[in-house]
């Protein structure tokens, strides 16, 4: 059941509770993101700019697990916010490099995609193997959206194993993985393979009260809470901000409160087809 009904209740935050306090001097944000919120942030940045027109952004975006590895590697962290993909990894950071607590700011799903020249009809869902044609899932280990992926490839009727410790995947069984969620999409959208799973994000566009999807592409959604297909961990994602600089923390603060409350910024965040957090 699509949960764009409830979206509608969060977004009649005002505006003006977003546009406070907004600094005369220029002023740069860091953010690490995850892969499959790339294209909203940028969405968002695009609008947020409109009212604070002196901030200018950095954005670094791979997968939740690299990017997790870069602020642990760095002292102080290399990013001012880091959106992941999922809820442990911000709050599994130490408190030394985090401002304060994490919070949520999406929902994201997983949908098993074959385009954009409808190479394989997996409009009912991935078939039983062996498989006609190799999938390929993000890596498991470093992005939350392979680690669903490989949650249901464990399960029957498929019944894949050490997909999560593999480097390359478990070709045998047909399954291979890429770096992040946007690498595994690129790898579909080129035909490098016939079918993948990948962030509903990349594919999905919700307006008019629909989801609306690329022509010529079949997709499946696997949902994470299905009584009747393969089901995986939600994928909630939270944000943290970071210890780099004290301007840092203030100006990601501004941020994290338009990417929250403000209604433009929800509104994005459903049209890419995102669940908000309001739905948990």
């Amino acid at each position: 059941m699509s949960s764009h009904k409830l979206r509608a209740l969060t977004l009649g935050a005002p505006v003006a509770f977003a546009l406070a306090g907004a600094p005369a001097y220029a002023t740069q944000i860091n953010i690490g993101v995850a892969a499959d919120f790339t294209n909203t942030l940028n969405a968002i940045i695009s609008e947020f700019v409109l009212y604070y027109p002196t901030y200018t952004f950095s954005v670094i975006s791979d997968s939740t697990g690299n990017l997790k590895d870069a602020i642990d590697d760095s002292n102080p962290p290399p990013y001012d916010l880091f959106l992941a993909a999922d809820d442990t990894t911000p709050e599994g950071l130490p408190a030394a490099k985090k401002y304060g607590a994490p919070f949520h700011y999406a929902i994201g799903s997983l949908e098993l995609y074959s385009g954009p020249n409808a190479l394989w009809n997996i409009s009912a869902g991935l078939p039983n193997r062996p498989f006609t044609h190799p999938i390929v899932i993000a890596n498991p280990t470093k992005a939350p959206y392979g680690y669903a992926a490989a949650y249901i490839l464990q399960q029957k009727p498929w019944n894949i194993a050490n997909l999560t410790t593999a480097s390359n995947g478990n070709p045998a069984d047909g399954v291979y993985t890429r770096s992040n969620i946007a690498i595994t999409y690129a790898a579909v959208q080129a035909g490098t393979f016939y079918a993948g799973f990948v962030s509903k994000s990349a594919i999905c566009q919700y307006y008019s009260g629909a989801d609306h999807f690329p022509a010529n592409t079949y997709h499946f959604e696997y949902v994470w809470d299905s009584l009747t297909t393969p089901h995986y961990p939600e994928i909630i994602q939270d944000g943290v901000i970071l210890t780099r600089s004290k301007a840092g923390e203030a100006a990601a603060k501004t941020f994290v409160n338009f990417l929250t409350t403000n209604k433009s910024a929800l509104a994005i965040i459903s049209r890419y087809c995102f669940q908000l957090p309001s739905t948990l």
